[in-house]
C-alpha cells in the first residue's frame, strides 16, 4: 500500500513538473515571438480622389515580416503582420478594416484625417492629412408667423391665407450659394428668407446648397406648405353678455382678402359694419346695448384666389 501511495506521488509531481516546463516553453515562444516582431515602420495617407459622393483613399505602410519558431519541429517560421486600419475624420471613426483602400465620407468641413494602423501585437503607427470642405448638405426648417387671429380657421398643416412664413437655413458645408424653390411661385437667393403665401395650393419647398469651390450641390426639398381655399361661415346667434363665450358675432374664415359686413335691425336700420373680419359685432348700437331679438347681415367677401368671391346674407340672433 505504501509503495502504490509513493508511486502515485511521483506520478503527480513529474505531471506537474511537466506542465509547468510547458508553460515555460509557450510564454517562451511569446517572448521570442514579441521580441523579434519589427514595429510598423512608416504609414502614409495617399488621397486618390475627392468627388461630392465619396472620399477614396489608401495607406502605404511599411511593416516588415517576423519570424516565430516552430513548438513542433524547432524551425524558424516567416509571418507577415495581421494590420487593422482605422480611419478617422474630426476624430471621429468612421472606417476600420483589415484592407488599406477605403472609401469615405465626403468631409464637409475642413477636417483631418487621420488612419491608425494597429498589428496583432498592438503596435501602431499613424498619419495625418489634412481634408477642404468640399461636399455640403442641405437642411432647413420653415416657421409660420402665428398671427392669433379669433375665428380664423388655420392650423399648422393647412394654412389661412395671407401667411408669413420664415426659412431657416441650417445647411452644412462650405455652401456659397443658397437657393430656395417656392413651389412654382418664385426663386429666393436670401439665406434665410421670409415668403408670403397668398393663393390656395400645395408648395413644396425645395433649398439647393452649392459649394463654389468644388462644384458639389446638395437638395433638401422635405417641406410642403398648404394654403387652404377661401371660406367664410357666419353663426346663427351670439351671446353678448361678458362672459367671454360666444360675446360677439363675427365669421369663422380662411384665405380672405377683402370683406365687408353691414348689420340691420328689423326696421332695416343700420347699427353695425365693419370691413375687417377680425372686428366682431359686440351687440352694440352706438354705445348702447341693442336690443335682443334678430338682426340681418349682409356680408361681401373676396378671396386671395383670382375670380373667387362670397356673398352672405342671413339673420342673428343676438341673446342676452
Amino acid at each position: 500500500m505504501k509503495n502504490t501511495a509513493n508511486n502515485i506521488l511521483r506520478i503527480y509531481i513529474k505531471g506537474t513538473a511537466f506542465l509547468i516546463v510547458s508553460m515555460l516553453v509557450h510564454i517562451s515562444i511569446q517572448a521570442q515571438e514579441a521580441s523579434t516582431t519589427p514595429p510598423i515602420s512608416k504609414v502614409s495617407i495617399i488621397l486618390d480622389a475627392l468627388s461630392c459622393e465619396e472620399t477614396l483613399t489608401h495607406a502605404e505602410v511599411i511593416a516588415e515580416d517576423f519570424t516565430t519558431t516552430d513548438p513542433n519541429t524547432g524551425l524558424a517560421i516567416s509571418q507577415k503582420q495581421k494590420l487593422t486600419y482605422t480611419w478617422l475624420m474630426a476624430d471621429s471613426v468612421v472606417y476600420t478594416s483589415n484592407y488599406s483602400e477605403a472609401s469615405l465620407p465626403v468631409p464637409l468641413d475642413t477636417c483631418e484625417l487621420r488612419l491608425v494602423v494597429k498589428n496583432q501585437f498592438n503596435a501602431e503607427a499613424e498619419d495625418i492629412i489634412l481634408l477642404p470642405s468640399w461636399g455640403v448638405e442641405a437642411k432647413y426648417k420653415i416657421n409660420t408667423r402665428d398671427r392669433d387671429i379669433p375665428h380664423e380657421v388655420s392650423t399648422p398643416t393647412a394654412l389661412s391665407a395671407p401667411v408669413d412664413v420664415e426659412f431657416e437655413n441650417l445647411s452644412r458645408g462650405n455652401y456659397t450659394v443658397s437657393e430656395w424653390l417656392m413651389g412654382s411661385l418664385t426663386r429666393l437667393f436670401d439665406e434665410n428668407p421670409v415668403y408670403q403665401f397668398q393663393s390656395p395650393g400645395e408648395y413644396r419647398i425645395s433649398l439647393i446648397v452649392t459649394n463654389e469651390n468644388s462644384g458639389c450641390s446638395h437638395a433638401d426639398s422635405s417641406e410642403v406648405i398648404i394654403v387652404t381655399d377661401a371660406d367664410i361661415q357666419f353663426p346663427d346667434a351670439f351671446t353678448p353678455n361678458g362672459d367671454g363665450v360666444n360675446d360677439e358675432f363675427r365669421p369663422a374664415y380662411k384665405s380672405i382678402k377683402d370683406y365687408k359686413l353691414t348689420i340691420y335691425n328689423r326696421w332695416g336700420r343700420r347699427v353695425f359694419s365693419s370691413t375687417n373680419p377680425k372686428v366682431g359685432w359686440d351687440g352694440k348700437n352706438g354705445n348702447t346695448d341693442a336690443a335682443e331679438g334678430v338682426y340681418i347681415y349682409i356680408c361681401e367677401a373676396t378671396a386671395y384666389e383670382r375670380g373667387v368671391a362670397f356673398t352672405r346674407k342671413g339673420t342673428v340672433t343676438l341673446i342676452r
